[in-house]
Parts: structure tokens; C-alpha cells; sequence
């Protein structure tokens, strides 16, 4: 029986700690200066004049697959969990590969909708030295990154970013 227990545990932790890592626990800034992401790991912020305002759109998670993430570089995921007494979303941040074939810094979790933003920044080092990318022969859409918030709010956050920035 005591087995049992230490076997729950052992499950549930890291169960309870994913959880405590999900975009509910993000959050994103819009400032007259940028945009700053407070995220677990991969929080940063991104000046205004990297960000490419005409870029900006909302992308339904459900339908919209060309922007959706499709190979993790360097981040944490966690699949979607779902037991009689436990829900928890899939859960992506980090670097990734998208659809559309660019490096995006990814931030979604059982989202059904999400804001896309070219960046005029770099992509790191790192994520191009792990995903094994030759930054000699990089194609020119992942020269930069692209940014995918997730949020239950897009059409708000959108507005407060276009009001902020324009």
C-alpha cells in the first residue's frame, strides 16, 4: 500500500508542476515600448521597433494550421492529460519549427485562438545550433522569428496592442 502512495506521487508532482508552468500563469505586456512576455522559462521582451506591426493577426488555433508549431527546438511541452478527475491542455513554449516554415517563440495552451507577430530580431544561436539549422545556408524566413501568443482574449489583446503602437 505504501508502494501505492510514493507511485502517486510520483505521478502527480510533476503533473501538478506542469500545470503551475500553463499559459494561465503567462502574461504579456503591451507597452509604448514593446511587447514583454513573463513566461516560466522563455519569457523576454521585444522592443516595438523589432516587432513588425503590419504582421500582426489573430490565428484560429482550430482551423489556421500554416502558423501552428510542428517540431520543438528548444522548449517544454506537455501533452494534453485527461482523466476522470484531471484536465490539463497541451501546453507548447519555446522555440519551434511552424508550419509555415519559420522559427516562432511559441506560448499556447488549449487556446482556441492566438496572436502571430513577425519579428525583425535574430533567431538565437542556440535554437538554430540544436535544430541543426547551417546558419551559413539559414532560408531568409528563418533568419528572424515570428511570436504566437496564445489567449482566451485575442480580439482585446490585439486591439490594446494596435491602440498602444500606432
Amino acid at each position: 500500500m505504501k508502494n501505492i502512495s510514493y507511485f502517486s506521487l510520483f505521478i502527480l508532482l510533476p503533473l501538478i508542476g506542469i500545470q503551475s508552468c500553463s499559459s494561465d500563469n503567462i502574461d504579456y505586456k503591451i507597452t509604448d515600448n514593446g511587447l514583454k512576455i513573463n513566461a516560466t522559462i522563455h519569457g523576454r521582451s521585444i522592443a516595438k521597433d523589432s516587432l513588425i506591426l503590419e504582421s500582426i493577426k489573430i490565428i484560429d488555433v482550430n482551423s489556421d494550421h500554416s502558423y501552428l508549431p510542428y517540431m520543438r527546438l528548444w522548449g517544454i511541452g506537455q501533452p494534453e492529460i485527461k482523466t476522470e478527475t484531471i484536465k490539463i491542455d497541451e501546453y507548447l513554449e519555446g522555440w519551434f519549427l511552424l508550419n509555415n516554415d519559420e522559427i516562432g517563440l511559441v506560448f499556447l495552451s488549449g487556446h482556441k485562438k492566438a496572436i502571430y507577430i513577425k519579428t525583425k530580431q535574430k533567431s538565437p544561436r542556440h535554437v538554430k545550433i540544436i535544430s541543426k539549422i547551417d546558419p551559413a545556408v539559414t532560408p531568409d524566413n528563418r533568419k528572424t522569428f515570428s511570436v504566437l501568443l496564445g489567449t482566451n482574449e485575442a480580439e482585446k489583446l490585439k486591439e490594446k496592442m494596435e491602440k498602444e503602437w500606432n
